[in-house]
């Protein structure tokens, strides 16, 4: 089997990162890797904003976890949820508001960008719901903050950060989703 099927097959969504920082070179390998990804009528109507600042991390986390609470997704036992899981990197892909194929595109960039980074044995964890953090006033104040350019919408993010457990295992796929049409 050759490395990029093998990367794809083995690739899980990270839960637990080491503290260190990715290294510039591996994450810019990350970056290309995202926007070579194919988009419609190559328009490239998306915008990556790569966030390592600490603080905004906390400050995405902190408000997710508070819109999940409101809506009643989290539970007693859940109380001490991250839903960043205390990644040192997140990149934000957002898309023009008028882009018709945003979240199509912004998808295949954040799946390149997730076996970019199995190939730099980085972790990665794809997330749609930090959307949540960028919504109301609050979110208007942070998406100025993460440089999200206006007319833009958050589609979705890739955490990203050296895994604390590198054996982890992919969880099994169902084989009933496939119908072949020949």
């Amino acid at each position: 089997m050759n490395e990029t099927i093998s990367n794809i097959l083995k690739r899980v969504g990270t839960t637990a990162y080491q503290p260190k920082q990715i290294k510039d070179d591996e994450l810019d390998l990350i970056i290309r890797a995202g926007k070579a990804a194919p988009n419609a009528f190559n328009a490239q109507n998306w915008h990556f904003s790569v966030i390592q600042d600490r603080e905004i991390l906390e400050a995405i986390d902190r408000k997710t976890f508070q819109a999940l609470d409101e809506i009643g997704d989290i539970d007693e036992d859940e109380r001490d949820y991250r839903p960043l899981y205390d990644a040192p990197a997140l990149i934000i892909l957002s898309a023009a508001e008028e882009s018709q194929f945003s979240k199509q595109d912004c998808s295949c960039a954040n799946q390149n960008m997730a076996v970019a980074a199995k190939s730099l044995n980085i972790g990665s964890r794809y997330l749609d719901v930090p959307n949540m953090a960028f919504e109301g006033e609050q979110g208007k104040r942070l998406r100025q903050r993460c440089r999200i350019p206006d007319g833009y919408e958050v589609i979705c993010s890739l955490s990203l950060g050296y895994p604390a457990d590198q054996d982890e295992k992919p969880s099994p796929r169902r084989d009933d989703v496939v119908s072949y049409v020949r």
